[in-house]
């Protein structure tokens, strides 16, 4: 089997659409070419486009978070904090048992800049991390202690996108 000698940190950040698109482009390669591979997801379901796709790598699921985070009520938020945490402890727990070698944290950064996972605990577990483990991560806003710990960063920056003169997100291009 095919190990990673050195596992790395990447970023997919910014405004702009693709960066779950470009994670999951990683998933793929990554699966293709011998790799063992598991996908999550933060403030987000487990239906879109990019979870359907097991046939290549492992959806590593939780239980997901529904609706907006602004509209939770104070006890709700806690206990939305409180799974996504433990959420994200089984998902490290769960890649070092299994021996995953790269994992997707989509969505983690946006719920790291909201308060819903604590940055300090997904710091500790990037640090604790196998080190053959690549973890990916993706929001559209990342606090600055995970840039600094990251390998790559890439920031996917808004032009032009149609949702601005009122068309919806599409099926299969936007989720």
């Amino acid at each position: 089997m095919i190990k990673m000698k050195k596992g790395l940190i990447h970023i997919y950040t910014g405004d702009g659409k693709g960066k779950t698109t470009a994670a999951v482009g990683l998933c793929y390669r990554c699966s293709m070419n011998g790799f063992k591979v598991g996908l999550t997801s933060f403030l987000k379901d487990f239906e879109s486009g990019e979870c359907k796709c097991e046939s290549c790598f492992t959806i590593l699921r939780h239980k997901p978070f529904k609706g907006f985070w602004q509209d939770l009520s104070p006890e709700e938020k806690e206990i939305v904090r409180q799974e996504a945490n433990k959420a994200l402890q089984d998902i490290f727990r769960i890649a070092a048992e299994e021996g995953y070698d790269l994992i997707v944290l989509d969505e983690v950064l946006m719920a790291a800049s909201l308060g819903v996972v604590d940055t300090k605990l997904l710091l500790t577990l990037l640090r604790a991390k196998p080190a053959g483990l690549e973890v990916a991560m993706t929001g559209a806003v990342c606090p600055t202690e995970l840039l600094e710990i990251a390998d790559y960063v890439s920031e996917i920056r808004c032009i032009k996108h149609p949702y601005k003169c009122g068309v919806p997100a599409r099926k299969g291009i936007e989720y």
